[in-house]
């Protein structure tokens, strides 16, 4: 209870002054938009796996003067007086199919709490009313603040989507900074509060949203800190739904793909639904190990696997040498397109048996597959694999090194690799440019920045080796480290 009269008490306080102000609108013209998006990430079990990639709302052409489905724009700054007013706004709006989407710089707390209760209260199921809702926050738009407040109270039940291209930030409620300057003790008062806050909240396990959101969240005091989320791997961690349109997350081809990037994904994939899953777990493990099999191995080509093999569906268990349980699966379609799966019995129990080999030939551990579904491994999943998620490059430092980094590792300052075989280096990320020279198989290179392209390589690295500098399709880069960075940022 205490607890809970504190956080109500930093909620209850506003963020500074915005120019704009609150607007509610119904926004069907949204409609088409929203029905382009589709998932990012897999769902939590693979049973619901398929192969196309699942629509992020419900598809719908209604327009919402008919009474069954409506947009509702929410923008500008919180104001008070705004809860009573959208309250008043919706009860006049009600319909079956409900899709909220925000872009607000924040503003004051006590009313997006207001807001955000008066939201979760509506999806209660045993209120008796059957609306669909759905929250999200769209490429080019911002969900800050107190904002972001609403967002995670009135999404959570489903799953707040982030468009690729959107931002959410989360911080503690604070004050004007006018009204901070003239009480000079109220900084020191509120950091201590925040500080016995944040030890309270590493007892909290459970709860609709990750507990590593709150903790995050409470580092950040100030009107211009946040944590930040965005259509990445640790906002699906922690719940939200990150989803994008098809062209801005195209399923990876299979040319030039290898069995080191292959491990590489089904590591990342799985560590990161462990962290999903158990929330108890979710304050350590933030990286994972290095699986990944070294040279020669890491550049066998994964359309050898498959011809040598003869088939189209492989799957063979991750070399943990620790527990050895994780299965990684991998299907290619007649257009060369690549889906995998992840089947981890800590995870998932009884509920998906992993698939078992059909036949007894292997190459290099992998083999032909009993029928099992897969999903289909888009760009933004390579990329978080390969340390560029969301387009941001990954420090290889981890960000908690009592809690995860063994007492022997040593981590290097920066990010280098090897060439699994000789590579384009082009003037810029992508393959619209001529290559201005090759960097040989074998050769040593610094890791210096990464980018995501819309094309059949997906991600590329800025490398320096000698005295050639340039571009290169990441998936030809092994990783020199027996570490790997981490998974998120």
């Amino acid at each position: 209870m205490r607890i809970l009269k504190v956080w109500i008490w930093l909620a209850c306080l506003v963020a500074p002054s915005f120019a704009s102000s609150m607007e509610f609108q119904v926004r069907d013209d949204l409609v088409p938009r929203l029905n382009q998006l589709e998932y990012i990430y897999p769902p939590t079990s693979p049973r619901d796996y398929s192969d196309v990639r699942p629509p992020a709302f419900s598809g719908s052409n209604f327009a919402g003067d008919n009474g069954y489905d409506a947009v509702f724009y929410l923008s500008g700054l919180i104001e008070k007086g705004d809860a009573e007013r959208f309250i008043k706004f919706h009860t006049d709006r009600r319909y079956y199919s409900q899709k909220i989407v925000l872009n607000s710089p924040g503003g004051n707390f006590l009313e997006a709490l207001k807001i955000g209760a008066y939201l979760k209260e509506q999806q209660d199921p045993m209120a008796g009313d059957p609306y669909a809702w759905e929250f999200a926050v769209l490429d080019g738009d911002r969900c800050l603040s107190a904002c972001a407040l609403i967002l995670a109270m009135g999404g959570s039940i489903e799953g707040p989507r982030i468009e690729s291209g959107a931002e959410v930030g989360f911080h503690m409620g604070i004050l004007p900074e006018r009204q901070a300057q003239s009480t000079a003790n109220v900084r020191d008062i509120m950091n201590l509060t925040y500080d016995i806050v944040y030890e309270y909240t590493q007892l909290i396990e459970d709860g609709l949203l990750s507990p590593l959101l709150l903790r995050e969240s409470l580092k950040h005091r100030t009107a211009k800190s946040f944590y930040f989320l965005h259509a990445g791997m640790r906002s699906w961690q922690m719940g939200f739904q990150p989803v994008a349109k098809p062209k801005n997350a195209p399923t990876i081809n299979l040319v030039g793909l290898d069995q080191g990037a292959i491990f590489r994904i089904c590591s990342a994939w799985s560590y990161a639904s462990y962290d999903k899953l158990s929330a108890s777990t979710q304050r350590g493990i933030e990286h994972f190990g290095d699986y990944e099999p070294r040279l020669p191995q890491a550049a066998t080509r994964m359309k050898d696997i498959f011809d040598t093999l003869g088939t189209d569906l492989i799957t063979r268990k991750l070399p943990d040498a620790q527990f050895d349980v994780i299965t990684c699966s991998v299907s290619r379609n007649k257009n060369g397109l690549v889906s995998v799966a992840i089947f981890d019995p800590n995870l998932l129990g009884v509920e998906v048996p992993p698939p078992t080999c059909k036949g007894s030939r292997r190459m290099q551990g992998w083999c032909a597959s009993s029928p099992t579904p897969t999903y289909p491994l888009n760009v933004p999943l390579l990329a978080d694999s390969l340390g560029c998620s969301g387009g941001v490059f990954l420090k290889k430092t981890p960000t908690d090194l009592q809690n995860w980094t063994p007492d022997w590792a040593e981590m290097p300052s920066t990010r280098t690799g090897v060439a699994k075989r000789e590579v384009n280096i082009r003037p810029t990320p992508g393959l619209g440019d001529t290559p201005t020279g090759t960097l040989a198989a074998g050769a040593t290179a610094k890791i210096e920045d990464c980018a995501i392209t819309n094309d059949r390589q997906g991600v590329f690295f800025r490398i320096r080796s000698g005295s050639q500098s340039g571009w290169v399709s990441a998936r030809f880069i092994l990783e020199d480290s027996g570490l790997m960075y981490p998974v998120t940022h």
